[in-house]
């Protein structure tokens, strides 16, 4: 019995003393961790510590660590530091993350949406599940470019998840796409879509700037002024038709797309632009969402432009259901693999497709 205790008691004191070890190893790799990473951030340039991306001021990359909200998201925040440092627009992108936090934002799900932003290269953090969707699952897709989506987020940043500096950030996007000669981009500024955004001298300036050639272009015949007018200077659904038909007669799938959109909206739309509920019987409603149907197919076909992708998922799942077009899954399938190939994320769909054809 002697033997058998002193045998536990030799084994009880070699897990101790393993364990001193093993938690004296540990507090010596974190000590020399901690040093190296401070090393690593001494090694940073002055230049690069104060880079900031074009145009916009900015603080030192080192505000992380002396943000008063460093405490409670010191995780986050070494996470930041090592995942954008040194990427462009990374100091805008961490000005952007403080103002946030300074306007008593906060980071959802220990800052999953920032990170993801992160691995997604996103022009700034995004905090919410939101945020994200209206860069990727949204039928305005921001990331490719969309007028529609910039406008959506800048009043996104204005009435919804009030962000100055975030609407801002959109605002001057719409502003340089429009000065970089984008025709859709021109008539958004001249329109009432942005009438929230701007001042009513702005509005004056931008109507006085771009409206009279961006007319004279769509009258010439130009495809892309056409599909501008159509798009943002004409309310009522006749005009708006007349000019959208002679853009998507010219091969534009952008033009298709705004096309099936203004069939679906005379739905509740009257000719005067005027909305009206319930105004169709059931019978004309479906006319209109075939036509709608039949110009995304056309806008597929064509396969260029922004939303070229979209109008492919959306016809795959047209022929998928055979409502709006004769259900044919071969051709879901197809329209569903050239929208993927796109960039659209219509995996789910082409898999339960694919499921259907066994």
């Amino acid at each position: 019995m002697g033997d058998l205790i002193y045998v536990i008691s030799v084994i009880v004191v070699g897990i101790a003393v393993i364990a001193f070890i093993i938690i004296m190893a540990k507090k010596r790799l974190d000590a020399i961790s901690a040093e190296t990473f401070s090393v690593d951030m001494d090694m940073q340039t002055d230049e690069a510590l104060s880079a900031v991306s074009a145009g916009k001021e900015g603080n030192s990359a080192d505000v992380l660590f002396e943000s008063p909200h460093y405490d409670k998201y010191e995780t986050l925040f070494n996470y930041i530091w090592s995942a954008c440092h040194g990427r462009d627009g990374s100091q805008y992108k961490i000005d952007l993350l403080l103002q946030s936090l300074d306007m008593g934002h906060t980071l959802e799900v220990d800052g999953f949406y920032v990170q993801e932003s992160i691995e997604k290269d996103l022009p700034y953090f995004c905090e919410t599940e939101h945020e994200i969707e209206m860069f990727f699952k949204s039928p305005a897709p921001v990331l490719r470019g969309s007028i529609k989506g910039i406008l959506d987020m800048i009043y996104f940043y204005i009435f919804t998840e009030k962000n100055p500096s975030k609407q801002e950030y959109w605002q001057q996007s719409l502003l340089d796409m429009a000065q970089d000669g984008n025709f859709e981009a021109q008539a958004a500024l001249c329109s009432g879509y942005v009438k929230h955004a701007f001042s009513e001298q702005e509005l004056a300036a931008f109507k006085e700037m771009y409206e009279p050639n961006l007319m004279r272009l769509a009258e010439e015949g130009n495809g892309e002024a056409q599909l501008a007018v159509g798009e943002f200077l004409m309310q009522k659904p006749p005009q708006k038709i007349a000019w959208l038909t002679k853009a998507a007669q010219q091969g534009l799938s952008d033009a298709w797309y705004q096309l099936g959109l203004t069939y679906e909206s005379m739905i509740n739309i009257n000719d005067d632009g005027h909305f009206c509920w319930d105004r169709l019987s059931d019978d004309e409603v479906h006319q209109l969402m075939v036509k709608k149907a039949e110009c995304f197919l056309n806008g597929a076909k064509e396969n260029n432009g922004i939303m070229a992708a979209w109008c492919q998922c959306k016809v795959g799942d047209y022929y998928e259901e055979g409502r709006l077009l004769p259900k044919d899954l071969q051709k879901a399938a197809y329209w569903l693999r050239q929208a993927i190939e796109n960039g659209e994320d219509a995996e789910g769909t082409l898999e339960y497709v694919m499921r259907q054809m066994v």
